[in-house]
């Protein structure tokens, strides 16, 4: 079962069977290209929470990938994280840790790939944490009740190409996520344009 964060309200429960959770990983692994090449993962998210449940433990079980077993938090602690495991290496943060890591002023070690989620990541820092790290920052889009829907490069575009298998229909105003390791039909709480068969734009939330 895992629980909603409360930020929205009570944290509320959502029963999910692992094999929906492993099909999710292996659809997050192939929409961020870690089939072709596994990669070693640190993470600042730890990992009772559903963003690095599935961007760390989940990968490493159904992924082909590794992480680190710590939980670093200030940038320090991060660049030494990254330095005990062996590349190609994977930084799965939060924007807030992403700007202080970047504000530091602190060499990284070679990085494959940035995965961020949890807030909106403005694009500057995204600009920025590509040139500090030489390596591409992805976001992942989702929520506790559908896990990972989608990914984007930010300093690429706003626009968002959803995981195999994951479909989204619209009604009047609301969203709706279906199919692949999405339990049943799930609707989302942001507002939400489609511009493609697979791919879509935020407008922020519906409550806002």
């Amino acid at each position: 079962i895992l629980f909603t964060s409360g930020s929205t309200g009570a944290p509320q429960p959502h029963p999910r069977t692992f094999g929906q959770l492993a099909q999710s990983a292996r659809s997050e692994a192939q929409g961020l290209g870690l089939l072709n090449q596994a990669a070693a993962i640190v993470g600042t998210v730890p990992a009772q929470h559903s963003f690095g449940f599935e961007s760390t433990f989940l990968l490493a079980l159904h992924g082909g990938c590794s992480f680190w077993s710590g939980k670093p938090f200030y940038p320090q602690d991060i660049v030494e994280a990254l330095s005990a495991v062996p590349a190609p290496r994977m930084l799965v943060t939060t924007p807030f840790h992403l700007a202080a890591l970047v504000g530091s002023g602190l060499h990284l070690p070679a990085l494959e790939m940035i995965l961020s989620a949890t807030a909106p990541l403005k694009s500057s820092l995204a600009f920025e944490a590509e040139a500090c790290a030489a390596a591409p920052v992805h976001e992942i889009y989702g929520s506790t009740e559908t896990s990972a829907l989608a990914t984007r490069r930010t300093t690429e575009g706003q626009t968002w190409t959803l995981l195999s298998g994951v479909t989204l229909r619209q009604d009047d105003e609301d969203t709706w996520a279906c199919g692949g390791h999405v339990p049943s039909c799930v609707g989302l709480s942001d507002v939400v344009e489609l511009t493609g068969d697979r791919q879509f734009l935020l407008h922020g939330r519906q409550a806002d």
